[in-house]
């Protein structure tokens, strides 16, 4: 969802209006204030709620633009994400590697794509004021203690889901204090909260061009097309245990459809997907769903995690050897197994942004229509 709000945002065939000059000049303001500077640092908190979820990360953020090319760090409690000009590296922990992405195309996606909403990121602020079909002011508010003058750009387009993103300016600092997205018909909202803005010297641009950590590997990001098991192949066995000592054996289940859903309470799409999942599992009594934790920290409980988001399946952990079997190197990772222990299908949330809509069909396609 949060990547549809963004290329919503981006993507809309916009009618331009002609914003009203107060809104013009704040955003100006914004822009000489990000002239003048070298380079900022600041928090930002991130949240986000829709009908059936919500979640809160904490980033720290570095900012610069030498010679007019915008460079930027954001770090977090599960990455550290930066875009030097040129490469975009994502350093993550869990799985040991570093994503490597030449295009700058992953830098569009998750927190890192969000906060570039800001000013101090580049011009995509303006880009939003002149797609914007309406122009709005609103009253001063408080944010963080602090006064700011809220603006909000209507974004509508034919065939297109409407998209309000609001920008409240600090009075004293001229930027942005607080960013929103917001979409009326899913109930989806984004809100950032920039704090603590300073300006700073520029970075040295290896801050921005992290080193590949002793014992991680660099790897490709954007992976698509990347192999998975075969769809015609067996499935890898495989034997674990719930946190509860229960037994989870793979060939347990030979001669019903299974489908596994390798996830993490720490992976945003994963948790947004768990709805739709449990979903399906109520929709189809004969589907066994199996949610394979991967890269869990040792204190995260991830069957109490799930539960308390109202999904009833068997969750277990899965050790590396068997995230590495399946091949998995994005998450969510779907895999649906027939009868006969052979994948039918496969799905990767980041190569597929309706990999949700085309499980269904597989699963349709196997069993027949839910009861």
């Amino acid at each position: 969802m949060i990547r549809s709000l963004v290329l919503s945002a981006l993507a809309l065939a916009a009618t331009t209006a002609c914003a009203q000059g107060a809104a013009e000049d704040l955003r100006e303001r914004a822009y000489q204030a990000v002239l003048d500077t070298p380079g900022f640092s600041y928090g930002l908190t991130l949240r986000y709620t829709d009908a059936d979820t919500s979640w809160t990360t904490e980033a720290n953020v570095v900012t610069a633009a030498p010679g007019g090319f915008t460079r930027a760090r954001i770090e977090t409690p599960d990455e550290t994400a930066a875009w030097d000009g040129a490469v975009f590296r994502v350093v993550f922990p869990r799985t040991h590697r570093v994503y490597v992405d030449s295009t700058g195309e992953k830098a569009e996606e998750g927190v890192f794509g969000l906060a570039s909403f800001h000013p101090t990121f580049g011009l995509r602020l303006a880009h939003i004021e002149n797609q914007a079909n309406k122009v709005s002011l609103g009253p001063n508010v408080d944010v963080g203690g602090r006064p700011c003058r809220r603006v909000t750009y209507a974004m509508a387009a034919p065939g297109a889901p409407a998209v309000d993103i609001g920008v409240c300016y600090d009075d004293a600092l001229a930027l942005p204090s607080q960013i929103t997205i917001s979409q009326a018909a899913s109930g989806s909202r984004i809100e950032m909260t920039f704090s603590d803005i300073r300006a700073v010297d520029a970075p040295d641009a290896s801050v921005f061009a992290p080193d590949t950590p002793p014992g991680y590997s660099a790897v490709p990001y954007d992976q698509s097309g990347a192999p998975l098991v075969a769809v015609g192949a067996p499935a890898p066995p495989f034997s674990l245990a719930a946190d509860d000592g229960t037994p989870v054996r793979l060939d347990a289940y030979a001669g019903q459809v299974v489908l596994l859903d390798f996830w993490g309470t720490w992976c945003g799409p994963c948790v947004q997907a768990l709805p739709g999942l449990q979903a399906l599992h109520r929709a189809y009594p004969d589907l066994v769903v199996l949610g394979l934790a991967a890269y869990e920290d040792a204190d995260a409980d991830p069957t109490a995690f799930a539960r308390q988001r109202g999904a009833t399946y068997p969750i277990v952990r899965a050790p590396e050897s068997v995230v590495e079997a399946y091949l998995v190197r994005a998450f969510p990772t779907y895999y649906l197994i027939g009868p006969d222990g052979a994948v039918r299908f496969t799905a990767v949330h980041d190569d597929d942004p309706d990999a949700e809509a085309h499980l269904r069909t597989a699963v349709a396609d196997l069993l027949g229509p839910p009861r």
